[in-house]
C-alpha cells in the first residue's frame, strides 16, 4: 500500500491503461516510423527488390515515404492502388533517368503484395499458436 486508496497495483493497472497495447508497442509510437517497423508490408518489400537491381533511396526522394504509407495501408490497400504505385514509380525513374517499363514494375509491384501476404499470415499463424 501507498496510503490511503492508493495502492501498486492501481498505479500498474493505470499504467497498462495508458500504454496501451504494451511497453513495446508505447515505446515504437514516440519514433517515427521507418521501413524497419514493417519489413513484411509491401512497401518494405518492394524497397528490398529495388535495392537489389542496384537502385538506392536518397535522401531527397520520396521512395522511402511512399514505401512506409504502402507498409501502413497495407497489401490490400495497394492492390486496390497498384496504379498509384505505378505512377510514383514512373515518377521516380523519371527523375533519375532510369527506363522503366510498366509491365515489368507492375509484376515487382504485384509480387511484393503476395510476398507480404504469405509472410504476415505464417506471422499470424505462429503468433496464434
Amino acid at each position: 500500500e501507498l496510503g490511503d486508496n492508493r495502492s501498486l497495483t492501481k498505479y500498474q493497472e493505470r499504467m497498462k491503461e495508458l500504454i496501451g497495447g504494451g511497453p513495446q508497442a508505447f515505446l515504437q509510437g514516440l519514433f517515427p516510423v521507418t521501413l524497419e517497423s514493417d519489413p513484411d508490408g509491401p512497401g518494405s518489400i518492394l524497397a528490398g527488390m529495388i535495392s537489389t537491381m542496384g537502385i538506392k533511396s536518397t535522401p531527397n526522394c520520396s521512395c522511402r515515404r511512399h514505401a512506409i504509407e504502402m507498409n501502413q495501408k497495407g497489401p490490400d490497400w495497394c492492390e486496390e492502388n497498384i496504379g498509384t504505385i505505378l505512377s510514383w514509380l514512373e515518377e521516380e525513374a523519371g527523375k533519375r533517368k532510369l527506363p522503366f517499363i510498366r509491365t515489368a514494375a507492375k509484376l515487382m509491384v504485384q509480387r511484393s503484395i503476395s510476398k507480404s501476404r504469405r509472410l504476415k499470415a505464417k506471422k499470424e499463424k505462429e503468433t496464434n499458436a
